[in-house]
């Protein structure tokens, strides 16, 4: 199994959902995100890092807040939100995978 930092390295774009289980928010994101995921109008995969198993990732991406949403592109962070968004908002803002970059 790849670790984040690898999948980022190997993957041209990718959305990355960094969150706990104990995050209301969180939880509430999670439908948004399978809303997103199964739109059309992007081809990247969505990964989830659990900071509750993996707390060693909140220092290396600067994680203050959960969640935060960070997209990736050519192993470089291209976009980055926190807190709640929706689907749609998400897929405004990154659906085609180059916003900000």
């Amino acid at each position: 199994m790849k670790t984040i930092l690898e999948s980022i390295a190997a993957t041209p774009t990718i959305l990355v959902n960094f969150f706990t289980s104990w995050c209301v928010t969180c939880n509430v994101l999670k439908p948004e995100l399978e809303k997103f995921s199964a739109d059309i109008s992007h081809s990247y995969p969505i990964v989830d890092v659990n900071l509750d198993r993996d707390s060693h990732i909140i220092a290396k991406f600067h994680i203050t807040t959960m969640p935060t949403l960070v997209l990736f592109k050519g192993g470089k962070e291209v976009w980055r939100h926190v807190g709640m968004i929706n689907a749609g908002q998400l897929s405004r803002e990154i659906g085609n995978g180059v916003k900000g970059g």
